[in-house]
């Protein structure tokens, strides 16, 4: 994007400031793609179908089950109950759903105007308003003209960063036309007419629909497939201003984050101008999971979504035998057989490839064949066909060799095609049993266990916003029936128009169309009031995958609040959930008040930090815990935190109704809820407080629990997720400028996480030495005697320069380069080891100053007064004293924290007391901003006269600006 392009670009709505164009890209997984950054996604490590020909690449990880026969995901997720929202004709009649994907295949039945679509006010298809960008017959001529419809509203080619950088390939589309079926599954997924007949190889697999079947649709290509793939972050947020101008009511992102989204990215920029115009925003989680934090949607006005499995899929079926108590997994659309038949190797009957006219009769009929794939790929169907000719009652149909497709086909006789590995198991069986080997195929599969969160789908929480629980929710992404293209340029000699396929790019127009329910339902909601009712009213009956392949319950990190829930319509569903957390364009600027600094503030969301402060004077919170969000995190306690909420009443009755807290406390807390009941009627607004108090959580550790309002009757059941993290169970200043004079007092305040033994103990005043190394290259060395317990190394300000420093055992123990400590730097070293430590500077390093304090308590600087021992969620005063610090002189001390029994040192704060009369250019560690504050987990031994002695365990921190903290053990 040359510079007048950006420049035009900076003037769109949906951005403040655009400053660089960003290459995304789809799924690295898929061919061509150009390894990392933003993907389709979709996962390459799930069970994926190619969709002309229904050959599955094979699962890496163990496949999921079906629990019972349903082709669409609406009757798995309670769309057609009766009396649910279809049944009531909450179907998104009226309602316009945006897909910001690949384009769309526009002649899809899937997508047709039977007549039915009225012409929607304020959308004029076919118009320069709203354009229907296909026919580029001169770019590829298969690219057939279309005009679109009261169902498919538009479509609009968004690509033109991708067309100046790489431009389209031959048997690309250079317009909205769905060149690799990707756009065309989420569009049809969200909002798919209802009842399309799904035909894959001439097998009718039964009816599908999206979840807002009467919804239109808005198509916007901004990512293209391979040879060519992916697409760039201008012409993606260009597709969101286009959907905000267009006026669609919900938009489905199925565009896997990277590292650089987030916060700060122009899509999320324009994502929030989206919500501020009350559209809501679906967007799928990621395919990077199971591993924490590999989610990177951090902002909190759209809905990011997870993957799981669910009881829609058909072309699945498995092989098992009581006899050997063992079931394999495979492919199949073909219907079971009837019980257990007997169970023979084609080997031991004259063809162990099945080939036709090969297989003896005699050994065959009656019974159930184990064939090895082989031969050329059309061959596969002639080798049930053989079976069949010799009066065989079934097929297992196994792979030649690890890592090969399976494919799911229209078999002469029940089939079921597994991998390699299985297959050598089942000949093994039949070797070892003989005669009375068995066998059962069964079509599908039942399972009751699902759902079950995805292992590609992508996890919480993210390293920006991590009081933000992530994911939001979980749908169905697992084998995903929906509508294709049949110009995919996945290999395949034969074309359709449906495919199964998976990923979390499958699971987010599932909540895309609900959306559209109920934005149809309840056109005066707001995007986070949408959010919330299906947030609140998921169900968390949902597994994972632990590591040793075990089905344990899945966590918030895993699937958000929990699975979407579209049943019956009554009191405490999704459309009538009675309570709802409302959030709006200004309580998201107060929370990226806090999120990011003022500088970011400015230049990305051109909010200066007066606005912030205007909001706080109205009563906004200013921290991003306290944002109004239907989830709970909290990701830095120490001891006690207390966060905010607001409900506001949307139940369907006009009178006043009762609700109680009822709290699930994570391992290790006590959490408090005030008031714990509340009482309000429709349209009311009641604020409340969560306070979580750490008892005996672990460091460093999430821990999970919930909050559900209840009302009196127990109809209303508003749950809310709880994720908090101890991150410190002391809270300390790492250093205090106490003052100057030759006698003393001040204070400082310190905050207990634990309740156990507590002591303050000081050590020291000394007063600086100075070194002058003006030499070049400079070195200075100091003798540091046995029992010191700190040795602080300073430089002015304004001195540049490297500047190493080794310990006694010439180990490198810090180091600082150049233009890092330009405003000066300063060196803590905790219980040095004795010997001669050396400081090297190789540039403008003119004077040391250095303090060593030893291990000798009661000198000059003595503790008045500190709590006698530590109550968890409290504070405590320290007040300190200090006397014979002479005029001119810099002196240091230090206060250590110990903990039960004094043995237990939990930090430290070292004391200065200034009483230069000139100005001197030396750093002072308390004048240095964003001084990150030392660890407060250090684990020091009692000498025999109870001095701290050594140190087992601290980390070495870097101060940023730049205050260097190392503890020598």
């Amino acid at each position: 994007m040359n510079e007048e392009q950006a420049a035009e670009m900076g003037k769109q709505e949906g951005v403040a400031r655009v400053v660089k164009d960003k290459r995304v890209s789809m799924d690295d997984g898929m061919p061509n793609s150009g390894g990392s950054g933003r993907r389709l996604s979709e996962s390459s490590l799930s069970s994926n179908v190619d969709p002309i020909t229904s050959s599955v690449w094979s699962n890496q990880g163990r496949p999921p089950k079906v629990r019972d026969l349903t082709i669409t995901t609406p009757e798995f997720i309670g769309l057609t109950d009766k009396g649910g929202p279809w049944d009531m004709d909450i179907n998104g009649e009226g309602v316009v759903i945006g897909v910001i994907d690949g384009g769309v295949w526009p002649e899809h039945p899937s997508f047709a105007d039977n007549g039915t679509y009225l012409l929607l006010d304020g959308f004029v298809p076919n118009s320069d308003s709203l354009p229907c960008e296909f026919g580029n017959t001169a770019h590829n001529p298969y690219d057939s003209p279309f005009t679109c419809n009261n169902k498919l509203l538009g479509a609009r080619l968004v690509m033109d960063a991708f067309r100046e950088v790489n431009g389209f390939g031959p048997d690309q589309f250079d317009s909205a036309r769905d060149h690799f079926g990707h756009g065309t599954h989420t569009a049809s997924t969200a909002a798919g007419n209802r009842d399309v007949d799904a035909i894959i190889n001439e097998v009718d697999l039964g009816k599908i629909s999206g979840m807002a079947p009467r919804a239109r649709i808005i198509a916007y290509k901004a990512l293209e497939a391979p040879p060519n793939v992916g697409g760039f972050d201008s012409d993606l947020m260009k597709a969101i201003d286009y959907a905000c101008q267009d006026g669609v009511d919900v938009i489905n992102y199925s565009i896997q984050g990277g590292s650089s989204d987030g916060l700060a990215s122009v899509k999320d920029i324009a994502f929030l101008n989206a919500d501020k115009a009350g559209i809501l925003v679906a967007t799928s989680a990621g395919n990077d999971g199971p591993n924490p934090s590999t989610t990177f949607k951090s902002s909190p006005w759209y809905t990011v979504v997870a993957a799981s499995t669910q009881a829609a899929i058909k072309l699945q079926g498995s092989v098992s035998s009581s006899d050997g108590d063992w079931e394999y997994t495979g492919l199949s659309i073909t219907d079971g057989t009837d019980g257990e038949l007997p169970l023979v190797d084609a080997m031991d009957a004259g063809s162990e490839l099945c080939l036709l006219s090969e297989l003896d009769e005699k050994v065959v009929k009656g019974k159930i064949v184990l064939c090895k794939r082989g031969g050329a790929r059309l061959l596969v169907l002639d080798k049930s066909r053989a079976v069949f000719d010799a009066g065989g009652k079934g097929m297992i149909l196994y792979n030649a060799n690890a890592g090969d497709s399976r494919i799911a086909e229209n078999h002469s006789v029940p089939s079921v095609h597994i991998n390699n590995n299985d297959g050598l198991a089942i000949k093994a069986y039949i070797k070892a049993a003989g005669n009375n080997a068995v066998a059962q195929i069964t079509v599908p599969v039942l399972d009751k266990d699902a759902p079950v969160i995805g292992d590609f789908s992508s996890r919480g929480p993210t390293n920006e916003s991590p009081d933000i629980i992530r994911p939001d929710i979980t749908a169905p992404g697992v084998k995903i029936l929906a509508g294709f293209s049949p110009k995919s340029n996945r290999e395949s000699p034969r074309p359709g128009l449906f495919a199964l396929l998976s990923g979390t790019s499958m699971a987010s127009p599932h909540i895309a169309g609900m959306f559209a329910l109920i934005s149809q339902a309840h056109p005066d909601w707001s995007p986070a009031m949408a959010k919330s009712a299906l947030m609140t009213t998921s169900y968390q009956n949902v597994s994972k995958f632990a590591a040793d392949g075990s089905l344990v319950q899945a966590e918030p990190f895993d699937m958000g609040s929990g699975h979407v829930d579209g049943g019956k319509i009554n009191k405490g569903s999704f459309l009538q959930p009675g309570l709802v957390f409302d959030a709006l364009y200004d309580d998201y600027i107060a929370f990226l008040c806090d999120e990011l600094s003022p500088e970011d503030l400015l230049s990305l969301y051109n909010t200066p930090s007066s606005t912030c402060e205007e909001l706080e004077s109205q009563g906004y919170s200013l921290k991003a815990t306290d944002l109004n969000y239907p989830s709970i995190g909290i990701s830095s306690i120490i001891g006690t935190k207390t966060v905010t909420r607001k409900v506001t009443s949307v139940a369907k009755e006009k009178g006043y109704r009762e609700y109680d807290a009822v709290v699930v406390s994570p391992e290790g807390y006590e959490v408090s809820v005030e008031p714990s009941t509340i009482r309000l009627k429709q349209g009311e607004t009641v604020s409340f407080e969560l306070t979580a108090t750490n008892v005996d959580s672990p460091l460093n550790v999430w821990e999970f629990g919930s909050l559900t309002w209840v009302d009196k009757s127990g109809k209303y059941e508003v749950y809310s997720p709880i994720a908090v993290k101890l991150v410190q169970n002391f809270d300390y200043p790492s250093n205090v400028l106490g003052g100057s004079g030759v006698v003393g007092t001040s204070s400082f305040d310190v905050s207990f996480g634990y309740t156990g033994g507590y002591k303050a103990e000081a050590y020291g005043l000394f007063p600086a030495t100075t070194t002058n190394i003006d030499n070049y290259p400079t070195k200075a060395t100091f003798d540091i005697p046995p029992g010191t317990v700190l040795f602080r190394v300073a430089f002015g300000l304004g001195q540049d320069g490297n500047v190493r420093i080794f310990d006694s055992e010439d180990q490198l123990a810090g180091q600082l380069v150049k233009e890092i400590f330009v405003d000066g730097g300063v060196f803590n070293f905790y219980f040095p080891k004795p010997g001669t430590w050396t400081v090297f500077s190789t540039g403008n390093v003119d004077v040391l100053y250095t303090w060593i304090i030893p291990e000798s308590p009661g000198s000059s600087l003595s503790v008045l007064d500190s709590p006698k021992s530590a109550v968890s969620g409290k504070t405590g005063k320290i007040d300190f004293a200090w006397e014979d610090a002479a005029d001119d002189k810099l002196y240091l001390g230090v206060i250590f924290h110990t903990g039960s029994d004094g043995t237990q040192l939990v930090g430290s704060t070292t004391v200065e007391i200034d009483n230069r009369n000139t100005a001197d250019t030396i750093t002072l560690a308390s004048q240095i901003s964003e001084v990150v504050e030392e660890p407060a987990h250090v684990q020091p031994t009692s000498s025999s006269n109870g001095m701290l002695n050594q140190v087992s365990v601290w980390a070495c921190a870097f101060m940023p600006a730049v205050t260097m903290m190392v503890i020598m053990f």
